[in-house]
């Protein structure tokens, strides 16, 4: 089946906003992600494989034959549609070992009828020689007009939240009010607003503040509002390791 290329995916190389990014250490990480992405996405607009392709990881490169002397034409055509016009970068996250990580995108990308859009997506890095390379990318289960938000985000009172309720996933964003914390979790078409004390008192819920960096997964206890699921007040949680 041919490749579309689509000439609207030349990238226009932007500084990328960090949506969720709360704490020093993945925060870092972000950085160094970013450096890489968009040094490719450059080589990529100047029509530079070669230098796109160093980039790559080594095991991205033989699983889609890029190893052994590869058309540029063909490199060019298979990145079109996953090279962002613009994008902002949610968070970077490690995974099992040092050597593996996440790095979590809104990207304006196209759809498959060729509309561009805002997109979510992650790109898997390996470090190879002490350096951070690119590996494949994945786009998750729906795009941003696809996902379910709550109502709105005002706290409210404990006693708001009834129905008992457990969640896990991916913390996107955490804010730190005077009064309470607001992690935004996604799990799966879902961004839910998960509702915690302080900062100052985490420790009841034996959290500390860098568990609610944006990139970890967690899991957390409690109740849910009636007239909104979306909306949680969480009686504990813990970070899960990647």
């Amino acid at each position: 089946m041919g490749m579309k290329l689509f000439a609207l995916c030349v990238p226009v190389i932007l500084t990328a906003l960090p949506l969720g990014i709360a704490h020093a250490d993945n925060a870092a990480l972000a950085s160094e992600l970013t450096k890489v992405f968009e040094a490719h996405n450059a080589a990529v607009k100047a029509k530079a494989v070669d230098k796109a392709l160093a980039l790559r990881s080594s095991e991205f490169k033989r699983a889609k034959r890029f190893d052994k002397k590869p058309d540029p034409a063909m490199y060019l055509a298979y990145v079109a549609s996953v090279t962002p016009q613009s994008y902002e970068v949610e968070y970077a996250a490690p995974e099992s070992g040092k050597d593996k990580a996440t790095l979590g995108l809104v990207a304006k990308l196209p759809d498959s009828d060729g509309k561009i859009k805002p997109r979510i997506l992650n790109y898997a890095f390996v470090k190879e020689g002490g350096a951070w390379k690119m590996g494949e990318h994945i786009f998750w289960l729906v795009d941003v007009d696809g996902m379910k938000y709550p109502k709105n985000t005002k706290f409210e009172p404990k006693s708001a939240y009834t129905q008992s309720y457990s969640r896990s996933g991916r913390i996107i964003k955490t804010v730190f009010n005077a009064d309470h914390t607001l992690v935004t979790l996604r799990e799966g078409d879902k961004d839910n607003a998960v509702f915690l004390p302080a900062k100052a008192g985490l420790a009841q819920l034996k959290l500390k503040p860098e568990d609610l960096e944006a990139g970890n997964k967690a899991q957390f206890e409690g109740a849910v509002q009636k007239q909104d699921e979306l909306k949680m007040w969480a009686t504990s949680g813990e970070k899960q390791e990647p």
